[in-house]
This record gives C-alpha cells, structure tokens and sequence, in this order.
C-alpha cells in the first residue's frame, strides 16, 4: 500500500509540472498574476527609462528545447511501465495496474517528438521575437506586439501580436525551453525594447 501512495505523489508531482504547448488565440495555461511583472510598451513607455544597455547582451538569443530535461521526463513513465509488469507478475495486479495506469497518464506524445527537435524554437533580439515554432507568426517586429508579460513564478511568457489588422495572444511555457533564469529572460527584452526605442 505504501508503494502505491508513493507513486502516486510521485505522480501528483509530475502532473503539477507538465508541459503546455505555444498556443495563439487559444486557452492560457494559468490564470495566476502572481509575481508577473509586465510592460505594456503602448501605455507605459517611460518605464522603460529605467533600464540599462548591457553590451553583454548580444543583438540576438537563439532558444532551444531541452532536451535532457525532455528525454528524463520519458524515463518515469518507462520505469512505471516496468514496475507495473513486474508487479503484476508477483500478484500484486492492483497495485501493478495502477503504475501502469500512471505511465500512460505520464506519457506526453508531444514531448517524445520534441526530443528529435535540435533545431531553434524561438529568438529574441533587437529587431523582434522570431517564433520559429509557430509558422503563422514567424518573425515579429516589437512595434508589432503590445502587453508584454513574464510570469516569472511560473515560466510563462505571453504577448499580444498585430498581424495585418487582427491580434493575437501568444502564450509560452518557457518551462520547455533552455532559457533558466525568467527575470534575467525579461531583463533582455527590455534591452531590446529599449535599444529598438532609442534606433
């Protein structure tokens, strides 16, 4: 019984930190506002002001997926899957069914595609945001976007895109990418905002 309440913590865990795909137009992933910390270029253009070019930072940041961190998460649902068997052929069938139930709750198709994916996803840099894994936007030039914001609690990253008279809302898990650090991720779009102000 205890192995079963501890795979089940296990998967309470996991399920707390699966993935979302980008999504343009369609359902956010949170509806948290905690420790989000937003520019709104439109409207707040003065805060801005307040940061400093870093020569540092180079005039473009290339993102990838990553891909230990996708590859480890398709190894738990492996050993469930394992453990499973076995412990369905020692007669622990309910307890061996509930693992494997939980390996197939944990296998996230998408991301064994992603594993695959070495390729950039998404760029920032003076000029704009290229994403490069969301074909109807492509590259964007900052002065197309507008609400920018960086939960930084929870790595999620949306903006609003102007494409040819429509807008649309463009949210991503930067949980997927090689990125780490949130704050210093929004820091470098404020560079580039402020360089592209100052052109």
């Amino acid at each position: 019984m205890t192995l079963a309440l501890g795979l089940l913590q296990i998967v309470r865990c996991l399920s707390s930190a699966k993935n979302t795909k980008p999504t343009i137009n369609g359902e956010e992933p949170i509806n948290s506002k905690i420790n989000q910390i937003e520019i709104n270029k439109k409207e707040d253009e003065l805060s801005l002001d307040a940061i400093e070019d870093d020569p540092l930072v180079p005039s473009q940041i290339d993102y990838y997926y990553k891909r230990v961190e996708t590859i480890m998460s398709l190894v738990l649902p492996i050993i469930l899957s394992l453990l499973g068997i076995y412990l369905i052929g020692v007669d622990q069938i309910l307890i061996g069914a509930i693992s494997i139930i939980m390996a197939f709750y944990q296998t996230n198709l998408n991301r064994i595609s992603d594993v695959w994916k070495k390729e950039v996803q998404f760029s920032i840099g003076n000029k704009g945001i290229n994403f490069k894994n969301l074909s109807d936007l492509g590259f964007v030039i900052w002065e197309d976007t507008q609400d920018i914001s960086v939960d930084i609690e929870n790595g999620i990253f949306k903006l609003d895109v102007w494409r040819d008279e429509t807008l649309f809302e463009v949210t991503l898990n930067l949980n997927e990418y090689q990125i780490g650090d949130y704050e210093e991720f929004l820091r470098k779009i404020n560079i580039y905002l402020k360089r592209k102000n100052e052109e």
